[in-house]
């Protein structure tokens, strides 16, 4: 798969979950890669290591942020 298509996969599902958790009211609406298993629900598009190596990408282009809790790596959207 191509690097847009996997980054595309990355920003649609975070986006999905941070509109989920916001409906809902859930503050922080962050996504979170062992929560959410975000590599899995990607599995169709990607390896583990491809998701992580665009995860780290879609950081250096600023289009994500992503920060690390007690047990876990939260994804967001960089807003503007």
């Amino acid at each position: 798969m191509r690097k847009h298509e996997i980054y595309t996969a990355i920003v649609e599902c975070v986006g999905e979950i941070q509109r989920g958790r916001r409906a809902a009211g859930e503050h922080p609406d962050h996504a979170m890669i062992v929560r959410d298993r975000l590599a899995g629900l990607l599995a169709e598009h990607c390896t583990s290591l491809e998701f992580y190596i665009a995860l780290g990408e879609l950081v250096e282009l600023g289009r994500i942020e992503t920060g690390r809790t007690i047990n876990d790596t939260y994804v967001r959207l960089v807003e503007e």
